[in-house]
């Protein structure tokens, strides 16, 4: 758990950003346990792909991956509740408050699980969160968020694994009955241009550092780069299902007093590509 919170007087910021996520079954799997959430929308059929474009409401907006586990049927349901869930949570929580809101979902799956005989169902998720004075970053388990910068790919999530590089068992993870540590904190804008990906594990245990660096600091939109890694995901047989999302975000700072919606129009849906989704009422 993590303290880097900011402060109540945190300088405000005119962000404009440009999503796209997609989720694949991959070449060897059977059904598809992942899942995608964009602003308020949720993709878990094999080849959806949202996408959201717009200046980030004060109320924010957010982006998750999450990889459900437990077997047939199981891992899809959790995948389904986690996502549902982080659609509409706030995102003004403190770390302390991040543990107790993925503490209570933890029971709540781990409660769905006994009731539909899949009592192992699980799952890992990672959010990343858009206000105009700061972004928020939580993980539980090992899906990812990386911060791509001048070349470089660098993770700002903790990965819950254990010691074993053989083995991709998780720490913790959302099902059980046990309070989670969930690593949450939030940053300031740098200002100017940023990038952020985030992805399961599908992806990063599937293409090495170096090719999945390449593809998500090339010079390219969110939507391609996130279907060039589909793409290299069942090029790379993938033996998992695979998820990824790419944020594209340009902060400028405002002064005070001034509306840093001031001549933007806010996007009024996430925009959506094959598959079938769930979508609750949102930016």
């Amino acid at each position: 758990m993590s303290d880097q919170f900011l402060p109540i007087d945190a300088p405000k910021y005119r962000v404009e950003a440009e999503i796209c996520g997609r989720t694949e079954i991959g070449p060897i799997r059977t059904e598809n346990q992942d899942a995608v959430m964009v602003a308020t929308a949720v993709g878990m059929a094999s080849g959806t792909r949202l996408s959201w474009s717009g200046v980030v409401p004060d109320r924010g907006i957010s982006a998750a991956v999450i990889d459900g586990m437990g077997g047939y049927a199981g891992g899809s349901d959790a995948a389904a509740m986690v996502a549902t869930e982080l659609a509409k949570t706030a995102l003004d929580h403190n770390s302390e408050r991040w543990d107790e809101w993925f503490s209570s979902l933890s029971l709540k799956i781990a409660a769905a699980g006994e009731a539909l005989g899949t009592p192992d169902m699980g799952a890992t998720a990672a959010l990343i969160g858009f206000t105009p004075t700061g972004l928020v970053v939580v993980n539980v388990g090992d899906c990812r968020v990386y911060r791509a910068v001048s070349g470089h790919l660098g993770q700002l999530s903790v990965d819950d694994r254990t010691d074993d590089p053989e083995s991709s068992s998780v720490t913790q993870a959302l099902g059980g009955r046990r309070r989670l540590d969930a690593h949450a904190w939030q940053q300031t804008y740098a200002g100017g241009k940023e990038r952020f990906v985030l992805c399961s594990d599908g992806v990063w245990s599937t293409l090495d550092a170096n090719m999945l660096r390449d593809y998500c600091t090339a010079d390219a939109t969110p939507g391609h780069i996130v279907d060039a890694i589909a793409e290299a995901v069942y090029e790379q047989e993938s033996r998992d299902n695979a998820s990824i999302i790419v944020i594209d975000l340009t902060a400028t700072a405002t002064f005070s007093g001034e509306n840093p919606d001031a001549g933007k129009v806010h996007t009024s849906s996430v925009s959506v590509e094959a598959g079938t989704i769930e979508e609750t009422t949102g930016p």
